[in-house]
């Protein structure tokens, strides 16, 4: 297995300009397929997650051209739902983003077809139940090819197939948010008024606020009723947009602002705090833990706390937190508690959802802090992580999770002289495949 040995040096100095968001490029790239008339989509991430989505729609019949550094896409759009006639063998990695959209997408395709959809491993472990019995209901045909609640699938649609002109779909809150837009992105084009109705807490808020703003630059208005517990979608047609931006991703840039909190002062490009994405929060759980963060047009800088470090020999305090409306970023807190006073501790609450990832997160997490020699509960849904006085070297397995490398990378902002050694480095390829090009810049040693 490939290694990558990451040199301690405890300052971070610099600016990085990430790249496109992987939510906002998967939802964009669907709903300009679904669209009528050509978009063109610039800043579009260039990852394994997109690279599943546009092999789909290639597949699909959704004709599209990328420039040469595959950023930018034109994409013409098909002007509804698809009418697709014959077999089609979707195979879509472990991108959750472009998985549980195309479900409900081609749960609707107008055309006699069958469709079977399946990933890698880890994609059938993750949970499509909830989203699948709520299709079925309103009388989508679709069948669990190995184990019920799990890809892989097989979806059969029919001709001309119509449904009732108020139909009325409810879905589990939950488990993950992808679920409500997987049928938020399609309920415009059944052609009934959809209402959908949220069984139990909505997770993840921030990212359905992300699948509402892609909709409305695309034409389309959603009625949201009682504080997101419904959502009303009458009969609407996506209109192409001529050209859209693909904001920096929130979460990428979430581990630069926390190597800057830790380690000096970082500039992260691309993207600020007035951003759709949720996890620009993350901004402000640093701010709760003791970093100076400031924001403007188009950057978010976070800065070491030089009166907390020569108060208490750190650049962070422990905090309490539930960070259910940030949960990828969130993992980046259980680091940011290493560099904490010692014995002190930091619990992340309500973040079941970690578990239905790309990996069992809270299990990874827990389970890599420590190899470091750190204290750690892991609970259901929250993680309590003690501060300690000093760590040991480890090699971190990442189980094929972006997230878990790119956490670990920050350990190396140690004081102790402690190397740290991220395993199967390339697993960030999923999102960002230069992250250790870019942490490099500004890990200054």
């Amino acid at each position: 297995m490939e290694k990558l040995v990451l040199q301690s040096s405890p300052f971070a100095h610099g600016e990085v300009t990430i790249p496109g968001s992987k939510s906002l490029s998967n939802r964009i790239l669907l709903l300009a397929s679904l669209a009528k008339g050509t978009t063109r989509i610039d800043n579009l991430l260039k990852s394994d997650d997109v690279h599943w989505m546009l092999e789909a729609l290639k597949k699909l019949g959704i004709k599209y051209t990328l420039s040469d550094d595959k950023q930018q896409a034109q994409v013409e759009g098909n002007g509804g739902v698809f009418a697709l006639e014959g077999e089609y063998d979707l195979y879509l990695g472990n991108a959750g983003t472009a998985f549980r959209p195309l479900i409900a997408a081609l749960s609707f395709n107008q055309g006699d077809a069958t469709f079977t959809i399946h990933g890698e491993d880890r994609m059938h472990e993750r949970p499509v139940l909830d989203l699948v019995e709520a299709l079925k209901k309103v009388g989508c045909e679709i069948e669990y090819l190995v184990n019920e609640g799990y890809a892989p699938l097989k979806i059969t649609t029919k001709k001309d197939k119509v449904y009732p002109s108020h139909l009325e779909i409810s879905v589990a809150g939950n488990i993950s948010s992808q679920f409500l837009t997987a049928i938020l992105m399609i309920a415009p084009l059944i052609g009934s008024e959809v209402k959908i109705n949220i069984i139990g807490e909505l997770v993840s808020k921030p990212y359905i606020d992300i699948t509402l703003d892609c909709m409305q630059k695309f034409g389309i208005n959603v009625e949201i009723v009682d504080a997101y517990k419904s959502f009303i979608v009458k009969p609407q047609a996506y209109v192409a947009k001529e050209d859209v931006l693909v904001e920096g991703d929130a979460s990428s840039a979430s581990y630069f602002l926390l190597a800057g909190a830790i380690g000096g002062d970082v500039t992260v490009r691309g993207i600020d705090m007035t951003s759709v994405q949720g996890d620009k929060d993350f901004a402000k759980a640093l701010e709760a833990m003791g970093a100076i963060i400031t924001s403007g047009k188009g950057y978010i800088r976070a800065q070491q706390n030089k009166e907390l470090l020569a108060s208490t020999g750190y650049p962070l305090r422990a905090v309490d937190l539930n960070l259910n409306h940030i949960p990828d970023a969130a993992m980046g807190i259980a680091i940011a508690a290493l560099f904490c006073p010692p014995a002190s501790k930091t619990i992340i609450r309500d973040v079941y959802n970690w578990r239905v990832k790309e990996t069992d997160r809270l299990s990874a997490m827990a389970t890599e802090l420590t190899k470091l020699g750190v204290e750690v509960v892991e609970g259901n849904d929250y993680l309590e992580v003690i501060a300690p006085k000093d760590i040991k070297e480890a090699e971190i397995f990442t189980y094929n999770d972006h997230r878990v490398a790119m956490c670990f990378s920050l350990v190396s902002l140690n004081k102790f002289g402690r190397e740290i050694t991220i395993l199967d480095p390339k697993c960030v390829n999923k999102t960002f495949p230069t992250y250790f090009a870019e942490f490099s810049k500004i890990h200054v040693k």
